[in-house]
């Protein structure tokens, strides 16, 4: 809905409420507010309807996968319309631990979003949306060993199966947590010859994860990693309203976002000679070592960009476009 997503944890998830998905090639600079060198991907979520309706999807699959969709819709007032959807889906998974005999690697997404439209009369439409993802899916973090190889804990005599994409080896499950919220703003004002948009996107990003890199039951390394992101956006643009032949869009933007390894207890944690989670008084065991690493980027960005298209005859038309930017990263 116009909002930038930064934070790429937070983006590996299904949403239940979609209209269209357009993906677009090439620089897209000058026509959205976050710079696109190679192409953007445009996701538009549904907007709520008059009339009510309700939509529900049941699944069922392989590894006990449970599947819902559901979806519902209608006026409040004349001038209020809302909308909720629910997307949620649940699975054993098809790794197993073949040292400890137990399935892996369970699957668990849930994404709830909710949608107000506000259109007091025929010039002003303002659309709210709040949504909350969880995603535990900590399948690549099963991993085994390439045929061909040895593994370090192979090599010390522990079990390290090779060449089965379904079977691993682990001290403990790996898990991996993400933690998304999104509120946006979305309003337009029609004054004829021209249309004010107005863009407002606000994300808390947090993801936890653990990955047994030894593959194996012996506590050899271990690597736990916490990636945080919060974002605050704004985009103002004034775009042509009428029927000729040169249509135009120009636009300010600017952007705050923060994004890193958190901080205690869930930094960029890598553990050696060490169980997970591990005590004080194992660092005094040889060999021990955990190595722990927090580092937050901040950047800082305006833009303005303009650009305009004019129609030559029915088949032909030139665009040109321009754009300038300030980031700044510390």
């Amino acid at each position: 809905d116009g909002v930038y997503q930064g934070g790429k944890p937070g983006n590996v998830m299904e949403l239940g409420a979609i209209e269209r998905i357009e993906v677009l090639k090439g620089p897209q600079g000058t026509l959205y507010g976050r710079n696109a060198t190679g192409g953007a991907i445009n996701i538009v979520t549904r907007t709520p309807s008059h009339d009510p309706e309700i939509e529900l999807e049941l699944g069922y699959g392989r590894f006990d996968e449970k599947r819902v969709k559901a979806y519902a819709s209608g006026a409040i007032t004349d001038t209020l319309l809302a909308s909720v959807s629910f997307t949620g889906r649940w699975s054993d998974g098809y790794i197993r631990d073949v040292f400890r005999n137990k399935d892996q690697a369970a699957l668990e997404q849930s994404v709830a979003m909710a949608k107000l439209r506000w259109i007091p009369n025929d010039r002003l439409t303002a659309d709210l949306s709040a949504s909350y993802a969880y995603v535990d899916d900590p399948t690549f973090n099963s991993a085994h060993v390439t045929p061909g190889t040895i593994s370090t804990a192979a090599a010390l005599g522990f079990l390290a199966p090779t060449g089965n994409d379904e079977a691993a080896t682990s001290a403990q499950d790996p898990f991996s947590q993400v933690k998304t919220t999104r509120v946006s703003l979305n309003t337009t004002y029609d004054l004829d010859a021209i249309r004010l948009v107005s863009i407002t996107g606000y994300i808390d990003m947090d993801a936890f994860s653990f990955f047994d890199i030894d593959s194996s039951p012996a506590n050899i390394q271990h690597l736990n990693v916490g990636q945080v992101g919060e974002q605050f956006s704004q985009e103002l643009q004034v775009q042509s309203n009428n029927d000729g032949p040169f249509s135009w869009i120009v636009g300010a933007y600017y952007l705050k976002f923060d994004e890193g390894y958190g901080d205690r207890p869930k930094p960029y944690h890598l553990m050696v000679g060490l169980p997970y989670p591990y005590r004080p008084a194992d660092l005094l065991q040889p060999g021990a070592l955990a190595i722990g690493r927090s580092a937050i980027v901040k950047t800082e960005t305006g833009s303005a960009f303009f650009q305009g298209t004019y129609e030559i005859t029915p088949s032909t038309r030139v665009t040109a476009g321009i754009r300038y930017s300030i980031e700044q990263k510390s």
